[in-house]
C-alpha cells in the first residue's frame, strides 16, 4: 500500500497539472453567485453646447 506522503504528493501534482478547472466546476454548481445583475445602460442623446459657452474669448 502506498504511503501517505506518495499519496498527497500524487494529489498535489494532479491539481497543479488539471488546474483549478475540476474545483471551480464543483464550486460553481454549490455555490450560489448572490452578486446583482445591472441593465445594459442606454444610450444617450449626445450633449448640446451652449454658444456662449462654446466660443472663447
Amino acid at each position: 500500500m502506498p504511503s501517505l506522503k506518495i499519496i498527497i504528493s500524487l494529489a498535489l501534482i494532479l491539481q497543479l497539472i488539471t488546474g483549478c478547472g475540476i474545483a471551480t466546476r464543483f464550486l460553481d454548481q454549490t455555490w450560489v453567485d448572490k452578486r446583482t445583475v445591472y441593465p445594459k445602460p442606454h444610450p444617450l442623446p449626445p450633449l448640446e453646447i451652449p454658444p456662449e459657452l462654446g466660443t472663447s474669448n
